[in-house]
């Protein structure tokens, strides 16, 4: 975004400096053509004629630079606008991921206390049979939800 203010400064300033050089060639065209020749006067009228030859050309490296400055103009405004939509696009995109963000959130934090809520009833179902001495592994098992792991070692000693 820095690069873009350095073109927009640059800008206003050759702007500027076309409106300067606009005044400028405007008084020297009007000083010229309240300074008019004596017809007869060949030189004078010569002289005339070639002030009147620059100030046309001045005109005309004028025009062009207006052509230079409008083309600068219109980019620095298309990319002005290319950067504006963008920014619509990317806060749209980032309300929706944060819509998505927030439902996936909720979401999980239910599935999160449904299985809170399991783990619970089961510690409370197992916790007599964990307490009791006398508990053997196939009620552990059956009161508390049997695991299997796939290759588990078949030797395993009880769990208690």
């Amino acid at each position: 975004m820095r690069i873009f203010k350095e073109k927009d400064s640059q800008l206003v300033s050759d702007i500027s400096a076309f409106q300067a050089e606009i005044s400028q060639r405007d008084s020297a065209t009007e000083h010229h053509n309240i300074d008019k020749p004596d017809p007869y006067d060949t030189a004078a009228v010569n002289s005339y004629n070639a002030e009147a030859e620059r100030l046309n050309a001045w005109r005309d490296r004028i025009g062009s630079k207006k052509d230079d400055l409008e083309r600068r103009i219109d980019d620095e405004e298309f990319v002005a606008n290319g950067l504006e939509n963008s920014r619509k696009k990317y806060n749209e995109y980032v309300i929706a991921w944060a819509a998505k963000s927030k439902s996936l959130n909720d979401r999980w934090d239910e599935q999160w206390a449904k299985v809170e809520k399991i783990k619970h009833r089961m510690l409370d179902a197992c916790k007599e049979l964990i307490e009791n001495p006398n508990t053997k592994d196939e009620a552990l098992k059956l009161g508390c939800g049997n695991v299997q792991f796939d290759n588990a070692d078949p030797n395993l000693p009880p769990l208690r």
